[in-house]
């Protein structure tokens, strides 16, 4: 039998990556990847030192209600760290049959944070250090002209400049 080679790109490239990673941490014998949602997960994590929290590519797929309780879980559990996420805007949410990831996948957009400073009220000494818009990020100039020039038209309409970000806050 001849060998076939498959060649995915974009969402489905990113979802079999996300698959087989899954796949290999369950042999393990002590898997980290686990449902945010589950309760016992974080109990495992040593509590005695700071913690950075990163969850790249979750916040927009939780319900605000969801985010808010693994934020308040997280900085609740550690005497100080950090969280370091990704997150749409409200509009963002809103347009998302528009992006061809989240189309292709089937995938849907709940919580969008337009204001970075609201979600400090969530645990006392929690604070906003960055809130990096995706059309300020370095390297954008690496990116295909058409990729740039859609960078440059989005920061300079408001509502669309603030569609996506990358948050780091401290606890």
């Amino acid at each position: 039998m001849e060998r076939e080679k498959v060649t995915f790109r974009g969402a489905q490239e990113t979802m079999l990556a996300t698959l087989y990673g899954r796949a290999l941490d369950s042999r393990s014998p002590r898997p980290i990847l686990h449902d945010t949602e589950a309760e016992g997960w974080l109990g495992e994590v040593p509590a005695d030192r700071p913690a950075v929290a990163v969850f790249e590519g979750l916040t927009m797929y939780l319900r605000k209600q969801d985010g808010r309780r693994l934020i308040e879980r997280i900085t609740g559990r550690f005497p100080g760290g950090q969280l370091l996420f990704d997150c749409y805007g409200t509009l963002g949410v809103r347009m998302q049959k528009l992006v061809p990831a989240v189309r292709n996948a089937g995938a849907v957009l709940h919580w969008g944070i337009d204001d970075p400073h609201e979600i400090e009220g969530w645990h006392e000494g929690l604070e906003c250090l960055d809130a990096l818009r995706s059309v300020d990020m370095p390297g954008l100039d690496e990116l295909p002209l058409s990729g740039r020039l859609g960078m440059k038209v989005l920061a300079r309409i408001p509502g669309l400049r603030d569609v996506g970000r990358i948050m780091r806050y401290r606890f």
